[in-house]
């Protein structure tokens, strides 16, 4: 029963890796921005910069899925860690 529990749970969690896409990677880089130090400096935090860096952040999924198969063979490795 413990052992059904365990992999059911891994199962869910592996469905909720697999839904990151590019809102994850925004979110992320959000949150990054929101909690960098008063010190930091402060262009970072103006609206456009932070714009882009969300924008940016988005950068590999677009990458990944261009139809372009050569691009898409070159970057593949990039964004994915295959143990294969």
């Amino acid at each position: 029963m413990k052992m059904t529990v365990v992999c059911l749970g891994i199962a869910v969690m592996a469905q909720c890796a697999v839904a990151w896409d590019y809102e994850g990677h925004r979110v992320v880089n959000q949150l990054a921005v929101a909690s960098l130090p008063a010190n930091f400096p402060s262009f970072v935090r103006e609206a456009a910069t932070e714009e882009r860096i969300a924008f940016l952040s988005g950068e590999p999924d677009r990458w990944r899925n261009t139809p372009d198969l050569a691009l898409k063979h070159f970057n593949g490795p990039d964004h994915y860690i295959d143990p294969e």
